[in-house]
């Protein structure tokens, strides 16, 4: 969305500002909501399949880094905090939000992870929602685009070959 704002005082501008829409992906995994859980909150397994967090705990209140090799316009980190946390019930449904700051952004946008058990006719499987908020300005807009590719990678190839690796060692 981009809207025009005037300012009030003696100096008459225009100030732009532009709100991107949020990325969002939905994947079902043939796995169990525990088993996709793990993948996204233990350290080890993350390591895999996204970044190297560091500190991370799953917990409310937890501030932590994901690293990974630095690249143009990217220093390598990115500075995170749990927001949200409920592991799967005993229904199976789950989420885990933290605030996400790295690269041009000037303010943290937020990742949301929700899950969902599924009947499926190969048992239980898990839809995993991704939603990643925030974006307003010019200066994310390359970041955003460089983010929804890389949220598409993550989840269509990398987060369900770790799933499928962790099936294989339980």
């Amino acid at each position: 969305m981009y809207s025009m704002q005037k300012r009030s005082g003696n100096r008459r501008s225009v100030v732009a500002k532009l709100s991107l829409p949020p990325i969002t992906r939905s994947v079902v995994y043939e796995h169990p909501p525990a088993r996709v859980w793990r993948a996204l909150t233990d350290p080890d397994l993350l390591a895999g399949w996204l970044m190297r967090p560091v500190g991370f705990v799953p917990a409310i209140g937890t501030h932590f880094e994901f690293r990974a090799d630095p690249a143009p316009g990217f220093d390598g980190i990115v500075r995170c905090e749990v927001v949200e946390c409920m592991p799967p019930s005993a229904d199976g449904h789950a989420s885990l939000a933290y605030h996400w700051q790295g690269g041009p952004m000037k303010r943290p946008t937020l990742v949301r992870w929700t899950l969902a058990p599924m009947d499926t006719a190969n048992g239980v499987a898990t839809r995993v929602d991704l939603s990643h908020s925030g974006f307003d300005g010019f200066d994310v807009l390359i970041a955003r685009a460089v983010l929804g590719l890389g949220w598409r990678r993550l989840l269509v190839r990398q987060l369900r070959t770790a799933l499928d690796a962790l099936a294989s060692t339980t």
